[in-house]
């Protein structure tokens, strides 16, 4: 329920992040698990369970190696400051 994108440098500037990594939140689908977990439009995933997000390749690879119903740890920027919220995965369809 989440539509993501790579984090370039016209991405970076815009969201005044420090570099051209993670994933940046283009859409999330309201009641999906990404939506009930508190991810919004405009965030940018920096990592997943303490793991350092690069690449959106990099966030679907561990992600995919999560079973649906599992519980992971986003960081996050949002609107300029970091923080931290729970998702519990769904189904990839």
């Amino acid at each position: 329920g989440v539509s993501i994108s790579p984090v370039d440098d016209d991405a970076r500037a815009a969201f005044n992040l420090p570099e051209a990594a993670g994933a940046l939140v283009q859409s999330v689908v309201p009641g999906l698990p990404g939506a009930e977990g508190g991810l919004e439009e405009g965030d940018v995933i920096t990592t997943i369970d303490g793991q350092k997000i690069q690449t959106t390749s990099e966030l679907i690879r561990i992600v995919s190696n999560h079973k649906p119903g599992e519980t992971v740890a986003l960081g996050l920027i949002r609107d300029t400051k970091p923080t931290t919220i729970k998702v519990r995965l769904g189904d990839r369809a």
